[in-house]
């Protein structure tokens, strides 16, 4: 595993949509539409919580509470 000492972005080419940068940084996820300013950027426990969701996982309301907590 590597470390994020520094944020990483990366160019993707979505199909249909165009062209996006994709930032990781400590915080969560930024995505941005090329040479344009607009960013959004998702906390690390939301983008997990639509993941979970998407994929219709059923949870207990404590793992709810925090997707990415250590399985006790």
């Amino acid at each position: 595993m590597t470390e994020l000492t520094k944020p990483v972005s990366r160019r993707v080419h979505v199909s249909g949509k165009g062209d996006f940068v994709v930032t990781l940084t400590k915080q969560g996820v930024s995505i941005r539409k090329l040479r344009k300013r607009k960013t959004v950027t998702l906390p690390y426990t939301q983008l997990a919580m639509r993941a979970l969701e998407r994929d219709r996982w059923m949870l207990n309301a404590k793992e709810w509470d925090d997707p990415l907590a250590a399985p006790s």
